[in-house]
């Protein structure tokens, strides 16, 4: 999928949710969002693909041009390429720009339907989050760098947060990580993490995939966390 797709992609779901009414993102919106759309567009997109567009559910394939013109249709456009067009005007005249190409990283971790965020190992504290983590966990960006990776785990997983983390490698794969919301709701991810330098440190960069929104018990599953 292209840059331009996904950022015009990004900026639609902003959209959507605003012309929704709702404030707060989550997957329980999904199902009646669906439905929201088929009655105003009179064409269907599914409770499953709203959770994979929302990053509620993994995303592995390319967005079907249905659904991007049934989403443009539901905010007004008649077709997708209308509100690409519609989105590039923006750009030109608010002189809106794509993230700053100094920063570390690309426009893929700013504009990822994933929550991605880098932490710093020895305090564990976050050092960036993308948009899609502000979304979905529910904290702005300036709470979130405010706040640790611990934060957004159940305390009770704390020593063997700590644990894992210490331990890691260049590369680790984690499923599933139980995760809290910003209103307390249990979430289910799975994380992919690397390890980087920021700035001279040593950091981890990772990418939360939700599996659910359920809570997971410890009692029935081994908690792998990093």
């Amino acid at each position: 999928m292209s840059n331009a797709i996904l950022f015009g992609l990004r900026q639609i779901l902003s959209e959507i949710l605003r012309v929704s009414g709702f404030n707060q993102l989550s997957p329980d919106i999904c199902f009646p969002l669906s439905d929201m759309l088929q009655k105003k567009t009179g064409r269907k997109i599914s409770e499953t693909t709203l959770k994979r567009l929302f990053g509620f559910a993994r995303y592995n394939f390319q967005t079907s041009r249905y659904t991007l013109d049934t989403l443009a249709l539901y905010c007004g456009f008649e077709t997708w390429i209308l509100w690409q067009e519609h989105v590039r005007r923006l750009q030109q005249r608010h002189h809106l720009s794509l993230p700053d190409q100094s920063a570390p990283f690309s426009k893929l971790f700013y504009y990822s339907f994933d929550p991605m965020w880098v932490f710093q190992v020895s305090t564990l504290r976050f050092l960036e989050v993308n948009e899609a983590a502000c979304n979905i966990y529910g904290y702005s960006k300036s709470v979130f760098l405010n706040m640790t990776i611990g934060d957004i785990r159940p305390k009770e997983d704390y020593d063997l947060l700590v644990q894992i983390v210490n331990g890691a490698g260049e590369f680790c794969l984690h499923s599933p990580v139980r995760h809290s919301l910003s209103n307390g709701e249990p979430i289910l991810v799975e994380l992919r993490s690397y390890a980087i330098s920021w700035n001279g440190v040593s950091a981890r960069l990772v990418t939360a995939v939700p599996l659910s929104a359920i809570g997971y018990s410890a009692k029935t599953a081994k908690l792998k966390l990093g």
